[in-house]
């Protein structure tokens, strides 16, 4: 079955022999956030082609139509006919993207209807190509898009510091009470209160594991993040033990929590599932085996919870 096609942003139309370069700028673009379409890797096998770039026409946001040193090829053309009476009947975003190595004879021999679409010229330096595409993508500058971006994670930060702060006091209310830990429970307590330590050990772990998740972790420069989110969920989960109470989501005065699914995307649902299988594995041994299954089975329910909210957050 295809991709949802709401989620594409822009539909890449190339001349095959220009796909290396149309390849590097989908990459940067996907830098930014937007959903590009490219037919190497977004065509359904055994599907026809045909059903398929319908279906695009129909839903696709922008055009960006490729103009390299090869000059239009055959099967471009067919989608550049194909997109037209879509930029005449929905207003579509189309534009002309000139690669480097392209001649003003090439352009020139653009079929008459493009030919006055905008372009954004990858032989030039200024204005810059790629923030001039993004802003022909999307109708938003890039400074204005990062701004956006920096704000609503100085935002999400924010929140999750003052959760992190509610817990601190909950976990110190709790260790304060006359009420004193079952001793069968104490040693678990125990082991968990170096939660930071565990969630850094089982995260580096799970993120060799994946080499590609780990280099998006780290161009994200979410590391840090990812780790403290492992932490904070162990946190719940001392804390159910302690009180005997799944809490993760059934009390309001915690939410934001688990509940939360932005609060759980600085790194693939992969790496988050593979890090608590890890934890689970380390459980020490001299745990009593009841409170070691219960253990293992809020830490599952945890888990549920984080993924299914990570995975349908998910763009």
């Amino acid at each position: 079955m295809m991709k949802d096609e709401s989620e594409w942003n822009v539909f890449l139309c190339h001349n095959s022999q220009e796909r290396l370069q149309v390849e590097e700028i989908r990459y940067r673009l996907q830098e930014q956030g937007i959903k590009t379409w490219l037919d190497k890797y977004d065509f359904e096998p055994f599907k026809p082609w045909q059903d398929q770039l319908e279906e695009v026409v129909e839903n696709i946001k922008s055009v960006a139509i490729f103009i390299g040193s090869s000059g239009v090829g055959p099967w471009q053309d067919i989608e550049m006919k194909c997109f037209l009476d879509e930029f005449v009947s929905r207003k579509l975003r189309m534009g002309l993207v000139i690669l480097p190595g392209c001649s003003d004879e090439i352009i020139q021999k653009v079929p008459r209807p493009y030919k006055h679409f905008h372009r954004v010229d990858f032989r030039q330096q200024a204005p810059s190509p790629m923030r001039q595409l993004f802003w022909g993508i999307t109708g938003q500058r890039l400074t204005d898009h990062l701004q956006s971006k920096l704000e609503n994670l100085v935002s999400r930060k924010s929140i999750l510091e003052q959760e992190i702060r509610k817990l601190e006091q909950r976990l110190d209310e709790i260790s304060s009470s006359d009420e004193e830990l079952n001793p069968i429970v104490k040693p678990v307590i125990d082991w968990l209160n170096s939660r930071e330590s565990i969630a850094e050990k089982c995260g580096a772990v799970a993120l060799e594991k994946f080499p590609k998740l780990k280099q998006e972790v780290k161009r994200k420069d979410s590391l840090s993040r990812f780790y403290l989110e492992i932490s904070t969920c162990l946190e719940f989960v001392s804390m159910s033990i302690a009180r005997d109470n799944i809490i993760f989501v059934d009390e309001p005065a915690l939410l934001p929590t688990l509940a939360d699914s932005g609060m759980y995307k600085f790194a693939s649902s992969d790496l988050y599932e593979e890090a608590f299988k890890l934890i689970k594995n380390r459980i020490p041994l001299h745990i009593d085996i009841s409170v070691k299954n219960l253990l293992e089975a809020r830490i599952d329910y945890a888990v549920s919870r984080l993924l299914i909210d990570a995975r349908s957050f998910s763009p």
